[in-house]
């Protein structure tokens, strides 16, 4: 059993290409890089730097579901190196499509040509009227291939939609727009 997964292992390492490691204000990140070739015949080409589900503000569990964004200020509270090799779960809406949801969703992807360069950023936010998407939408290999390719960093979010990011009282406890502004955040402000 462990020979198999070791070896399933070694498989997605050859896939997804080098772990690469980047050092932040909020601490390490552990991505990966992939390169598809130059074949533009096909489907996939070009090189790219992935950084997947990097997390922008405290999780809105708890106290905070209700709340304003928090900036974070750690991505782990040990210190680890925060691993952004996978996606995350998108955040909670309805539909079948969303079944494996969850309320720990502020998370955003980078895809850059390059860590060590400097390159116009597209912020995209996904689309959904406010009651359903994920950043996931639009996989990294297209991204990889219509924009990185091109010296476009891409970074996509995942913000609070549905109730638990529009629903309100007007009142402290239930401010409104709260998906507004975990996009807001997610940009640095």
């Amino acid at each position: 059993m462990i020979r198999i997964l070791l070896c399933l292992e070694l498989v997605l390492l050859v896939c997804r290409g080098e772990l690469i490691t980047v050092t932040t204000s909020s601490g390490s990140v552990q991505g990966f890089d992939h390169d598809f070739g130059n074949d533009t015949a096909q489907r996939f080409y070009e090189y790219g730097q992935i950084f997947l589900r990097i997390p922008f503000a405290k999780p809105p569990l708890g106290e905070r579901r209700f709340a304003l964004p928090e900036d974070i200020c750690q991505y782990n509270e040990q210190g680890k190196m925060h691993n952004a090799t996978y996606y995350r779960p998108p955040c909670v809406q309805s539909g079948s499509r969303f079944a494996k949801s969850n309320e720990d969703c502020l998370y955003l992807n980078v895809m850059t040509p390059d860590v060590s360069g400097t390159y116009p950023v597209m912020h995209y936010i996904h689309g959904g009227t406010f009651k359903t998407g994920e950043a996931e939408m639009y996989h990294w290999k297209g991204a990889v291939r219509n924009l990185i390719s091109r010296g476009v960093v891409v970074v996509t979010i995942q913000y609070r939609i549905g109730m638990l990011g529009f629903f309100t009282t007007f009142t402290e406890r239930f401010p409104p727009n709260r998906g507004f502004y975990d996009s807001r955040t997610s940009m640095g402000e």
